[in-house]
């Protein structure tokens, strides 16, 4: 008999990563309005170029690699002086696709970034967010998603005492998506997820149904990715080989969840497919948006500029 299982031992340290990246962002800042100029660096490792090298050996790789900056690159942004550069660094650590691809470190990075800087300007990040997509009416259905999402989780509210709320937004594959998500943080100690809610624009809808469990399930992956979920290396060996050191989110943590699609009147589909390069998913708007959301939620509380990292650590 030939064996054809692995074991989750064989499967956390015989696999394939996603790419690990670091950013940096500078910003002219001007008070109250936005800024002048913005410029993002992102390096990580090419999944183009690891993926090919595993599979078609000796073939030539016609770089560069868009899924570095992708997220970055390609998000509707008004700033007048923006530029987004992308450093391909090689690790030694067999990388791959995951959903969302680039967006999964770029579009954190940059949404950070933009949180961060409506907070220095004292704009409110709802209102920053709106001047970042600006007038262009190709961005309308960004700022219909935007304007959704503030609705659902009542934004100009007052907030109650040691409650967060986090707001965020990206253009992933043709979907426009928009998070909110409320923190408890009366117990720094221990802060938790109370409510979230999505909005989501992927232009034409055949199964609201699918929509709305795309964008479900997406967030509680992308929420357990965002708190939770690590691999470390040591030695070159992986740390966390069962699922009793590499935690993620289980059906009790899954919190209050509320999501809409809005479909703005233009002749468009963005799909919900989950394979790249299909377009797109919202799923993969939700795992872009998760990280930075939640960072935004609970900063207000550790006397701190944001979390910059995911999974979260101060």
């Amino acid at each position: 008999p030939v064996k054809l299982t692995w074991s989750r031992e064989q499967d956390t340290t015989g696999d394939v990563y996603r790419p690990p990246a670091r950013s940096r962002v500078a910003a002219k800042i001007v008070p109250g309005a936005l800024a002048e100029a913005m410029r993002v660096e992102i390096a990580a490792p090419s999944i183009l170029r690891s993926t090919l090298e595993r599979t078609l050996p000796g073939a030539p790789f016609l770089g560069p690699d868009a899924t570095l900056t992708e997220g970055a690159f390609n998000q509707p942004v008004s700033i007048p002086n923006f530029d987004v550069s992308g450093y391909d660094t090689d690790l030694g650590i067999p990388i791959g696709f995951w959903r969302s691809v680039g967006h999964t470190h770029a579009a954190f990075a940059q949404d950070t970034a933009l949180d961060e800087m409506a907070r220095a300007s004292d704009v409110d990040p709802l209102a920053y967010r709106k001047l970042v997509l600006g007038t262009d009416p190709r961005f309308a259905p960004g700022q219909g998603v935007l304007e959704t999402v503030a609705e659902m989780c009542n934004w100009a509210r007052p907030r109650s005492i040691g409650h967060g709320l986090g707001l965020s937004h990206v253009y992933s594959y043709g979907t426009w998506c928009a998070m909110a998500v409320e923190v408890n943080a009366s117990d720094l100690s221990q802060i938790t997820l109370t409510s979230v809610w999505i909005a989501a624009d992927p232009g034409q809808i055949l199964d609201p149904a699918i929509v709305t469990d795309q964008l479900s399930g997406g967030a509680i992956f992308g929420l357990s990715a965002a708190m939770n979920e690590q691999i470390m290396l040591e030695e070159g060996r992986v740390v966390e080989q069962i699922f009793m050191t590499f935690r993620c989110s289980h059906r009790p943590n899954a919190q209050r969840l509320r999501s809409v699609c809005r479909r703005m009147e233009e002749e468009r589909s963005a799909g919900l497919g989950k394979l790249p390069p299909l377009p797109p998913r919202p799923r993969s708007a939700m795992r872009s948006l998760q990280p930075p959301v939640c960072a935004f939620a609970i900063c207000p509380f550790l006397g701190k500029l944001g979390l910059r990292s995911k999974p979260d650590q101060p």
